[in-house]
């Protein structure tokens, strides 16, 4: 279930990222495009804030698997956006990120076509004090209902049936 990553992988990976986010912005600076960069460092913000937000969630195994989720070769691009300040869901986190784990890997192998793919993941707290996980996959996928035909969902999550066609679905998780 784990990657193991050592300190050189996440140095790699995050230099990569960062180089990637300089050179988009001294592109746009040479280009006189002060305006995009403006847009670019305030992008750059707003994630740093969302990646703080998930280490410090207390569920060190899903927030690993958000922070590298675009470093493990899937064919979608992940993005996620942490909404309220989630505690007390510690225990689950183990089941929880194997379900979303296998959901990942069922999803990267239903991907199809050239174009962009992108599942973007939101956690928030219902009002009955449940973890609520959004998923929204904007792309195209072989079939939504083989999807999730493999897929065993832990007896302390709740899934909802899948909204959409092969083109674009949402579903979401309650965590208890």
């Amino acid at each position: 279930m784990e990657t193991k990553w050592t300190t050189i992988d996440l140095l790699r990976h995050s230099r990569h990222d960062w180089l990637n986010k300089i050179q988009l912005i001294k592109g746009n600076l040479a280009l006189g495009k002060m305006d995009r960069v403006s847009g670019l460092i305030e992008e750059i913000i707003i994630d740093a804030k969302q990646e703080a937000k998930v280490s410090n969630l207390d569920m060190p195994c899903l927030a690993e698997l958000l922070l590298t989720g675009n470093w493990r070769h899937y064919t979608f691009e992940l993005g996620f956006e942490i909404v309220d300040d989630i505690a007390g869901f510690a225990e689950q986190d183990r089941s929880l990120t194997g379900f979303v784990l296998e959901f990942f890997e069922a999803l990267n192998q239903q991907v199809t076509g050239s174009s962009v793919h992108t599942l973007f993941v939101m956690l928030s707290v219902s009002e009955e004090a449940s973890l609520r996980i959004g998923f929204d996959f904007q792309g195209h996928v072989n079939s939504v209902e083989h999807l999730f035909d493999g897929l065993s969902v832990p007896d302390s999550i709740e899934m909802s049936a899948p909204s959409g066609d092969i083109n674009s679905f949402f579903f979401e998780l309650t965590v208890r």
